[in-house]
C-alpha cells in the first residue's frame, strides 16, 4: 500500500510486488499518478484509489486479509506536519495482514 502516492513514483518503483494499491486524496495528483501508471503500462499491477488512507478498509478495494507492506513519502518540511504518525498507526492497525 502506497499511502499518499502523489505522482505514483513509489508504486511504480515497487512493480516487482504482486500487486500495489496506491491511495492519494488530492485529485490533481491522482490524475498525474494515473498518467504515470499508464505511461509505464502498470494499470493491471497498480490499483489507484482516490481517497485518504483513513477511509480505506480491508475487503473494500484492498484485499480482505489486508496488505503486506506499507510505503509512504509523507514527510514535509516540518517532518511530522502531515499527521504521518497517526496515519501510519491507523494503516498498521487497520489495513495490514
Amino acid at each position: 500500500l502506497d499511502i499518499g502516492t502523489g505522482t505514483g513514483i513509489l508504486s511504480i518503483m515497487s512493480k516487482r510486488a504482486k500487486h500495489i494499491y496506491a491511495c492519494e486524496m488530492n485529485a490533481v495528483l491522482c490524475k498525474i499518478a494515473k498518467k504515470n501508471i499508464e505511461k509505464n503500462q502498470l494499470q493491471e499491477k497498480i490499483t489507484l484509489i482516490h481517497s485518504h488512507s483513513n477511509a480505506l478498509q480491508k475487503g473494500n478495494i484492498l484485499p480482505a486479509n489486508g496488505v503486506d507492506v506499507i510505503v509512504t513519502e509523507l514527510v514535509d518540511s516540518g517532518l511530522l506536519g502531515e499527521n504521518i504518525v497517526q496515519i501510519l498507526k491507523h494503516a498498521e492497525k487497520n489495513l495490514t495482514s
